[in-house]
């Protein structure tokens, strides 16, 4: 973390009113003296007053959740247990914004990062059994045909993925699935999803 980061971090404390004592006062003695300050201090009043009435608890749990899920998945990349990709966003763990209804049927979306290659999943209910899963690989410079397979239980179905590297699965069973998405050499992203 960078001095603008740690200074934004404090000033979002300032902010909050979550600063200890000292904090405060070094906060406050250098946005009297540094113009830098004020100008970081301008800003985070700026982006508070654009965000509403969010709520942060509900914010920072989803965060912690996303936070355990990346730790898990990491561990399973580094053993080498089939995973080599860490989820680096999934809308089921956020909260709704204010004053949205939440849906009884609703689209999830996901994006796995591993080194070379970004995922980008949508699944769509399709009914209360099963799910559309249309996905996109990303970055990277793989130009070699793309096949994804997903595998439920002992069930596999397999798609091709277009030249854009899109692939769809028009009916995935609920449960734990393993994705792999690979090239006739090797397995290119391998994550697993609960549906």
């Amino acid at each position: 973390m960078d001095a603008e980061d740690r200074d934004y971090e404090a000033i979002l404390r300032f902010i909050e009113g979550s600063a200890g004592l000292e904090e405060r006062e070094e906060t406050e003695r250098r946005l009297n003296s540094e113009p830098s300050m004020k100008k970081l201090m301008q800003f985070a009043i700026e982006i508070r007053s654009d965000q509403g009435k969010t709520d942060y608890g509900k914010l920072r749990g989803s965060i912690h959740l996303l936070a355990g899920k990346q730790l898990r998945e990491m561990k399973r990349t580094r053993s080498g247990i089939g995973h080599n990709a860490v989820t680096i966003y999934d809308s089921r763990l956020l909260p709704l914004p204010e004053g949205v209804r939440p849906a009884t049927v609703d689209t999830r979306r996901l994006r796995f990062r591993s080194v070379d290659h970004e995922l980008s999943l949508s699944a769509y209910p399709v009914s209360t059994g099963s799910y559309e899963l249309i996905g996109q690989l990303t970055a990277g410079g793989c130009t070699e045909p793309l096949i994804a397979e997903v595998r439920v239980g002992k069930k596999r179905i397999t798609a091709q993925a277009n030249r854009f590297r899109v692939f769809r699965f028009p009916r995935v069973e609920v449960g734990t699935c393993k994705l792999t998405v690979k090239s006739a050499q090797r397995a290119i992203v391998v994550v697993h999803i609960d549906l």
